[in-house]
């Protein structure tokens, strides 16, 4: 050791420190594997350098608790006042707490973004799904689809040898009205186009609203 004085040495308690009473689990004669490796991370850290001391003929170890954080150090029954003060360590313990806080708070916003983001993804498919709906109405799907492509509007239109028009009325439409009740009569009508879409769409025919 006396030939090593410039290095630092890290000694490490055998047994855990524990702040509070034992436990009902820690005094178990048997530990499970997973217990034991959580009772190890309890054991304390020193991080100094060896004097020796010529009056004494003795060595004097001058070391400070290496913790990762102040949750840490809380656990183990210390506070920051027990760390040196004629060294970085109270700067490094406050300094990584501080960052770790910043690095939460900056993970939070970022959650927060990617939340927003989300949440203007789903509407912007809302959006498109509507202007898709209203694109159908006003032209066939085929021919939207291929607008959509890029595809020259010149290029879309097509010639058919014969053709077959169907219009469509209610019979007795206003006297139906007269005898029910608004709300029965949008529904009424919402079943029976709703019928009538499907029908379109199972043949392959083009409505117009």
């Amino acid at each position: 050791i006396l030939n090593r004085t410039n290095n630092i040495f890290e000694l490490v308690s055998v047994e855990p420190v524990l702040n509070d009473k034992p436990s009902e689990k820690s005094k178990r004669d048997v530990l499970l594997s997973d217990e034991y490796e959580v009772q190890e991370e309890k054991n304390l850290r020193l991080k100094g350098q060896m004097i020796y001391m010529e009056s004494w003929k003795m060595i004097m170890y001058l070391g400070t608790p290496v913790m990762p954080d102040l949750n840490s150090l809380i656990s183990s029954g210390l506070y920051i006042n027990d760390l040196s003060m004629h060294d970085f360590s109270r700067d490094l313990m406050l300094a990584g707490t501080q960052q770790s806080v910043e690095l939460k708070l900056a993970l939070d916003q970022e959650q927060q973004k990617s939340k927003k983001l989300e949440d203007s993804m789903r509407k912007l498919d809302d959006e498109m799904r509507r202007t898709d709906e209203l694109l159908y109405q006003m032209i066939p799907k085929q021919v939207a689809d291929r607008l959509r492509t890029g595809e020259n509007p010149i290029d879309t239109c097509e010639m058919f040898d014969s053709v077959s028009i169907l219009f469509s009325d209610v019979v007795t439409f206003t006297e139906i009205c007269s005898r029910i009740t608004p709300m029965e009569v949008v529904s009424m009508l919402n079943a029976m186009y709703s019928i009538f879409d499907t029908l379109t769409e199972r043949n392959r025919v083009y409505k117009v609203s």
